[in-house]
């Protein structure tokens, strides 16, 4: 389920920058745009937290897993 989870917000977070580089032309909506590449990179940056190995060897993504059984 996890993931799927993760799949699902790195989909979200491309998205999000190919609606930011829609927006590029537009002066307006600068501020909308900014705050759409932010929120991308906060999700891959939440991704790169669960996927990345601790010292021993395991993500936290596998122990989620393993908790859900």
């Amino acid at each position: 389920m996890i993931n799927i989870v993760l799949t699902i917000m790195m989909f979200a977070a491309f998205i999000l920058f190919w609606a930011a580089w829609k927006m590029r032309g537009a002066t307006e909506l600068r501020f909308k745009m900014l705050l759409m590449i932010v929120a991308g990179l906060v999700i891959i940056a939440n991704v790169v937290i669960w996927t990345l190995p601790t010292k021993s060897g395991k993500t936290l993504a596998d122990d989620e897993i393993e908790r859900a059984g």
